[in-house]
């Protein structure tokens, strides 16, 4: 899980923002409580200009690891856009 969470997080620097989409969402319906795969999915999502889902996502990144700064980025920039 922690791998293919890596992996979606490399495709998503790599601009494959699809395949870092369904590679996050395994990694979620594996384990809800994987805080960076919600943080790494709100990224991809606002990277594809689809700020519904983003903030969704950086909301539940926001619950699981509160103090991760870039979660918060996220939701604000997903706020901010839609």
């Amino acid at each position: 899980m922690e791998a293919r969470a890596s992996f979606g997080g490399m495709l998503v620097d790599k601009g494959a923002v699809d395949e870092a989409i369904r590679q996050l969402d395994t990694a979620i319906r594996r384990d809800k409580n994987y805080g960076l795969a919600w943080y790494l999915l709100a990224t991809a999502y606002c990277l594809k200009d689809d700020y519904t889902q983003s903030i969704e996502a950086a909301r539940q990144a926001i619950k699981l690891i509160p103090n991760k700064a870039e979660s918060h980025f996220w939701l604000a920039e997903g706020l901010h856009l839609s």
